[in-house]
């Protein structure tokens, strides 16, 4: 199942980032993302997903897409 994830940035509250989960790994719409890179949208993600613990701040900036 292919599930997609909006995650707001950390330095400003009124950008946010799409992070979708796809069979090749997790693909993210920031400018590292774009270029294949990694990044913290996506290490949150990776967390979220794997029902691993994180601060809660972390958790909010977090909003799945259905």
């Amino acid at each position: 199942m292919n599930r997609k994830f909006k995650v707001k940035s950390r330095t400003d509250k009124n950008t946010s980032y799409f992070v979708y989960e796809t069979q090749a790994g997790l693909e993210c719409s920031c400018q590292s993302g774009m270029r294949g890179r990694n990044c913290n949208h996506k290490d949150i993600i990776k967390l979220f997903i794997n029902r691993q613990s994180q601060p809660l701040e972390d958790m909010e900036r977090i909003e799945e897409i259905k």
